[in-house]
């Protein structure tokens, strides 16, 4: 499905089972079942370092804003471990099943 409010317009919303798109000229943001999102355009987010996270259960390292340098003697990881509560009981689960299997 493709939304136009004219026939030869930049400007549109298209969405199929595979993807989705909304796009105004050279600014779109897309969204693809199998290469991901996509955001054409300047961008901005709005959130401290500490609120980015990379996957379901790592985000940055707060100490990697303080200015500590990592050394060989004080080693500073840029993640940390941080599993969302509601889905604690589901990683303890799967790792007692792949602990069991070793």
């Amino acid at each position: 499905m493709k939304i136009k409010n004219k026939i030869d317009s930049s400007v549109f919303i298209e969405a199929d089972s595979d993807a989705a798109r909304i796009a105004a000229g050279a600014v779109s943001v897309t969204v693809d079942r199998e290469a991901g999102a996509f955001i054409n355009g300047s961008l901005s987010i709005s959130s401290g370092v500490p609120n980015i996270r990379i996957g379901p259960i790592h985000k940055f390292n707060p100490l990697t804003i303080s200015c500590v340098p990592s050394t060989l003697v004080t080693p500073i990881s840029t993640f940390i471990f941080d599993i969302p509560a509601k889905h604690a009981i589901a990683t303890a689960a799967l790792g007692a099943l792949l602990r069991s299997t070793l």
